[in-house]
């Protein structure tokens, strides 16, 4: 059956636009391009590839820009904005879609893709899961499990030394309790039975409870407190 419809032009709907970043990478430790698909519903793809073979500049950008085509091609999608930061590549290239020209400092996120996919050497048969970039706004202490105080009488270290141990979490803690208290973690050592707070030179801070840092800071204004 088939229908014939008078006004199909009026009837057309407008096909939505993707666009295309690239961005090229060849330096003392190795080749690798990067590309960044953005969906017209604002969703992002990044894809980044190693080279196993030398180019140059110029020619890393011309394979970031072919192999972002590829995948477009593929996905069957037939309009597209390209944008790179290569004016030898956007100013030669011909075809169906437009070419935009962008300085290198707005063309960031295709030109990270390509250079950290040049400094890194995966094994092959080894799997890469998806690079998770979340956004940050408290510190990570901030973010730990908070102690009632009413009906918790267990130190302000308590959830970050029973991790360092049992790798153990507070009964209530959710997924981003737990998260937070991971992040903290890592900032903290154990040393003889007692914690401590990394230091970048290596002269790690003694961790207290509340009532004996207050005996602590008398002691040192009297100038009598010993180090530990």
């Amino acid at each position: 059956m088939e229908y014939f419809f008078p006004d199909g032009d009026i009837l057309q709907i407008e096909e939505k636009t993707w666009m295309m970043y690239f961005g090229g990478a060849a330096n003392q430790y190795g080749y690798a391009i990067g590309v960044l698909l953005i969906t017209p519903d604002d969703s992002y793809i990044p894809l980044a590839f190693k080279l196993r073979f030398k180019v140059s500049n110029s020619e890393a950008e011309y394979e970031a820009c072919i192999t972002g085509l590829e995948v477009v091609l593929k996905l069957e999608e037939k309009r597209l904005d390209i944008i790179g930061d290569s004016n030898l590549v956007v100013f030669q290239a011909n075809g169906d879609w437009r070419f935009t020209h962008l300085l290198r400092e707005n063309n960031r996120y295709a030109d990270v893709l390509a250079t950290l996919s040049s400094m890194v050497d995966i094994p092959l048969g080894v799997r890469i899961r998806p690079i998770i970039i979340e956004q940050k706004y408290t510190l990570a202490y901030e973010t730990i499990v908070a102690i009632d105080k009413a009906s918790d009488k267990n130190p302000w270290c308590y959830d970050t030394l029973n991790f360092l141990e049992m790798e153990a979490y507070p009964p209530r803690a959710t997924v981003k309790d737990k998260r937070g208290i991971r992040c903290l973690a890592v900032q903290f050592i154990i040393c003889g039975d007692m914690l401590y707070k990394r230091s970048h030179l290596r002269m790690h801070k003694l961790c207290v409870e509340e009532e004996n840092s207050k005996r602590l800071v008398e002691a040192i204004h009297r100038g009598d407190a010993e180090p530990t």
